[in-house]
């Protein structure tokens, strides 16, 4: 009986400070604006859209089931994992 409660222990302190980490981590804020969010200080970095488009589509290549890109307006392509997978999307 020691023993377990000796492990729960454990793992409620592993729990702890693995959901305290990003607090830990965060990049300091910057100058705040009235109109900034009061979490925008909290977390890792923002993702930044892509910049360009390469106006190109999925389209299969005819050779099985393998995929490229094509021309095509206002999307972006990109071929996966040799060709078995494309991945498209919008222009911003």
């Amino acid at each position: 009986m020691h023993r377990s409660i000796q492990m729960a222990v454990r793992f409620l302190v592993i729990v702890a400070l693995i959901t305290s980490l990003p607090m830990l981590v965060s990049r300091p804020s910057g100058t705040g604006t009235p109109y900034s969010s009061a979490l925008s200080a909290l977390g890792p970095a923002s993702a930044l859209a892509a910049t360009g488009c390469n106006h190109l589509a999925c389209s299969n290549s005819g050779h099985g089931l393998k995929f490229t890109c094509a021309g095509s307006a206002n999307s972006n392509c990109k071929v996966i994992r040799g060709g078995v997978d494309c991945s498209i999307t919008a222009c911003v």
